[in-house]
């Protein structure tokens, strides 16, 4: 099927266009998931919500980047929901191999190269305020608590949480603000997703 013809499938609720959109993307989905939390029953779960989440709103979006933006988004909240609520750290840098749901699975042509998201994201990260990128770096990338942090950094804990929630703001505005242009909405998408895992920690 057409990208035309799915949407308006979706729009007039045809079956076939529910079918397709689910066959193309539940197992990427799915990968993506399951490396966020560890549990395949639980995932299941969170993709079926997803799907629904989508499919009272299906009529508000008129291409497949916008679904595609939105079913990711939504799964990773509904997912890192549930993450909070059991106070679970997940966000160590480990948690890269992530994106390998968009690396492996997506079209060719849309694959953001692994090599230039690290580089991306360092870059963004060189634009905060030194301790508030140490404190990232610290959280995300060596996996420390916060009260571990603020013992590095000789602050008090209250600091931490206030300058990491300024950096992760800093960051979510420099990608909804369109300050790294040029980039195709796959990587768009992975960098959203890596600056949403450092918030979870």
């Amino acid at each position: 099927m057409l990208e035309k013809d799915v949407i308006a499938g979706l729009h007039d609720e045809d079956p076939a266009a529910w079918r397709k959109l689910w066959d193309d993307y539940s197992n990427t989905l799915t990968y993506f998931g399951i490396r966020l939390i560890k549990d395949p029953d639980a995932v299941q779960r969170h993709l079926v919500d997803t799907y629904v989440k989508f499919w009272r709103i299906r009529k508000n979006f008129t291409t497949l980047v916008q679904i595609r933006a939105f079913l990711f988004v939504t799964l990773r909240n509904s997912i890192y929901d549930e993450l909070r609520q059991k106070k679970t750290k997940k966000a160590i840098f480990s948690n890269y191999v992530t994106l390998a749901n968009i690396h492996e699975q997506v079209p060719a042509e849309e694959k953001p190269d692994m090599e230039d998201l690290q580089k991306l994201l360092h870059t963004l990260l060189n634009e905060l305020p030194e301790t508030n990128r140490r404190i990232l770096q610290l959280s995300f990338m060596e996996g420390l608590s916060t009260n571990e942090i603020a013992k590095k950094l000789g602050i008090t804990v209250s600091t931490v949480s206030t300058l990491k929630s300024r950096a992760l703001n800093t960051l979510r505005s420099m990608v909804d603000n369109g300050q790294i242009p040029g980039l195709d909405p796959s990587t768009i998408l992975a960098i959203m997703i890596l600056i949403e895992l450092m918030a979870i920690n």
